[in-house]
């Protein structure tokens, strides 16, 4: 037996032996009564760390739970069984995102029908919290299967103090607390919801300011026409990224930057940097009685690939073959949502989403390039006490090209979800 190998057995054996296993209580419906921080009685007040969680995350209350003895640390390992599916129509062909930018427009459009069906989207997940000497510490590893090649995609990989969180999870330029639920995979179109990999600094105040600042690892779209062969680039610096939040018992409002150094290669081989900038204006309300609203503006300079379009119709960045500089592509675009829970329905809820983008495309791109689009979704979901969630959604959307030619396309999706 390989050293390797044995250093792993004694591992498994020594973890075990100091941990036990923690039956979760599953009263009528199979409802999931068990809190996910449930530590000792003296890190109970300020275990607060959380996991950022978006609108179609599975609750903290799923998965099986490990405690270690004195109950301080424990390991969460989580799975979600998700199929998705969608009736397209005309316009799209499939695809688990409603995407603008791929709405066939002018003469290209056709009225053809497409069903498409997967469960790439199934997830798999592990959490834990433990004491470390910079005090209580959060560590989460998530993947699908949501890859151009059906594999393993990470999606969250990170670490998390009450002041540091280091590795891939949400941009710091996002709001994923004023993303509304809907069936397209990251939310809608026009939302920032990228996941990067950062080395952020924040702090919460007891009168619910947030703050937040840090580096994030750059991945711009760069668009170099197919007739200049340039050795591709790394980008030479990372973006700078912060966010300020202010949060009241009836919702909350965030404004978030970003500032962008895109290395790009001249006709010379040397290397050159564009600045890029971005802001994020977002907030989120409950309005009583059920109901809630939420919105995100977003605009600036060089960011359109933040942005949840795709079609490669997003470039930041542009080179002009004729002048051989590079120029960055403005764009502005934002959605506002309103959503309605039925009490006494075992969690029904209505979402109504209407978000509209424009990106500023420069005179040196061609013609049929993505300009501008609409769109308006409306979705119902229910969520039964037993970790089950069920969702339809109708979508229409609107796309123009740089020309002015027009299409549209019109989706019903479903969705369905077990988590455990």
């Amino acid at each position: 037996m390989s050293t390797k190998y044995l250093i792993f057995i004694l591992f498994i054996n020594y973890f075990f032996s100091n941990c036990s296993f923690t039956q979760t209580n599953f009263p009528k419906g199979f409802a999931r009564n068990f809190p996910s921080d449930s530590v000792s009685s003296q890190n109970k007040k300020t275990d607060t760390l959380k996991a950022e969680k978006h609108p179609q995350d599975a609750g903290d209350e799923t998965g099986f739970f490990i405690f270690n003895k004195d109950s301080s640390a424990f390991l969460r390992v989580y799975a979600s069984i998700r199929v998705f599916g969608a009736y397209d129509i005309n316009g799209l062909k499939g695809g688990t995102n409603f995407s603008l930018s791929s709405i066939p427009v002018g003469n290209t459009a056709k009225n053809e029908h497409s069903f498409f069906m997967t469960a790439n989207l199934s997830k798999l997940g592990m959490e834990a919290k433990f004491n470390s000497p910079i005090g209580r510490v959060l560590m989460k590893l998530e993947a699908d299967f949501n890859s151009s090649n059906k594999n393993l995609r990470i999606r969250h990989a990170y670490g998390k103090s009450n002041f540091l969180i280091v590795g891939q999870t949400w941009s710091i330029f996002s709001d994923i607390y004023s993303i509304p639920n809907t069936i397209d995979v990251e939310g809608p179109p026009t939302a920032v919801s990228v996941r990067s990999v950062q080395a952020r600094y924040y702090h919460e105040s007891r009168n619910k300011w947030y703050y937040a600042i840090g580096i994030e690892s750059p991945q711009p779209s760069v668009d170099v026409p197919d007739s200049l062969l340039l050795e591709p680039v790394s980008q030479s610096f990372p973006d700078l990224a912060g966010k300020i939040r202010k949060q009241w018992n009836w919702g909350h409002f965030q404004l978030a930057g970003i500032l962008r150094s895109i290395t790009v290669r001249n006709f010379d081989e040397s290397l050159a940097i564009k600045s890029g900038y971005g802001f994020l204006l977002s907030d989120y309300f409950k309005l009583g009685k059920g109901f809630e609203a939420m919105s995100q503006v977003l605009g600036g300079a060089g960011i359109s690939s933040l942005l949840n379009l795709s079609g490669g119709s997003a470039e930041d960045i542009i080179l002009n073959p004729v002048s051989g500089s590079y120029e960055l592509n403005s764009s502005v675009g934002g959605f506002i949502s309103f959503s309605k829970t039925f009490p006494g329905t075992n969690g029904l809820i209505l979402v109504f989403t209407y978000g509209l983008v424009k990106i500023f495309k420069k005179d040196i791109q061609p013609a049929s390039y993505f300009n501008s689009g609409q769109y308006v979704t409306a979705s119902v979901f229910w969520n039964p006490p037993f970790a089950l969630r069920l969702g339809a959604e109708y979508e229409y959307g609107f796309a123009k090209d740089k020309a002015g030619e027009s299409g549209n396309a019109n989706r019903f999706a479903f969705t369905f979800y077990y988590d455990f």
